[in-house]
């Protein structure tokens, strides 16, 4: 597949202005997921970026320096030519966490369409179940790639993704110079994105899971030991 160029500039200007605080999360997740091209890479890239903002609160970025690394080397990537193999591409893909999720969630729908005949009760409890799967399945694949990363040893403890081993970032770790892009500064690009720490947030999501997790489980046992 032939290297989009248009696509390339277009995301990497992007990603710069977001790095800069010149744009906010909703106009760089709005921009980041119009980008309109056919190169593998750039998707590869749209779909690690959309890691970098919350889809809840509107705010610059706020990035770790891993992170804040991590952005710079998809940068470097965006402005040379290279084509990421669809090894590298796929290091980063979610589809996968998405079709697993089917299989649970359809399992829960047939299980009560078969034990009530109502569809969309099938439906509603199929549908609901997925945010604690989800949640769970983030959580483990985020466990996975750190426990993967600690057993390749300490020489490669920094995930050097889009490129596939030191050589290659270093060959193309000039095509940043001149870039209008800022110093790291945890007081500036690690700025909380709510108050408290947003442990609100996670308290929300293990409540909703909770809850979740104990209607399916009330519904199965009623539906399946009904008289």
């Amino acid at each position: 597949m032939a290297v989009d160029r248009q696509a390339r500039d277009e995301l990497a200007k992007l990603v710069i202005d977001y790095m800069a605080d010149r744009i906010r999360t909703d106009e760089f997740d709005h921009g980041n997921m119009n980008i309109e091209d056919q190169d593998p890479s750039v998707r590869a890239c749209v779909g690690a970026l959309w890691f970098f903002h919350d889809d809840f609160v509107d705010h610059p970025i706020s990035v770790s320096s891993e992170g804040w690394n991590w952005i710079l080397r998809i940068v470097a990537l965006l402005r040379s030519d290279l084509e990421m193999s669809p090894k590298t591409q796929k290091a980063v893909r979610i589809s996968w966490r998405l079709w697993l999720l089917l299989i649970p969630m359809a399992g829960v729908g047939l299980i009560t369409l078969l034990r009530t005949g109502q569809i969309w009760l099938a439906l509603a409890l199929g549908l609901v179940s997925a945010h604690p799967l989800f949640w769970t399945l983030g959580l483990l694949s985020h466990l996975c790639h750190r426990v993967k990363l600690a057993l390749a040893g300490a020489s490669q403890s920094e995930d050097l993704w889009p490129f596939e081993d030191k050589a290659q970032w270093e060959s193309h770790r000039h095509l940043l110079e001149g870039l209008a892009i800022p110093e790291y500064d945890p007081q500036v690009h690690r700025r909380p994105i709510r108050p408290h720490g947003g442990w609100w947030l996670y308290a929300m999501n293990i409540m909703i899971a909770a809850i979740i997790i104990t209607v399916i489980a009330a519904a199965w046992a009623g539906l399946i030991w009904a008289d």
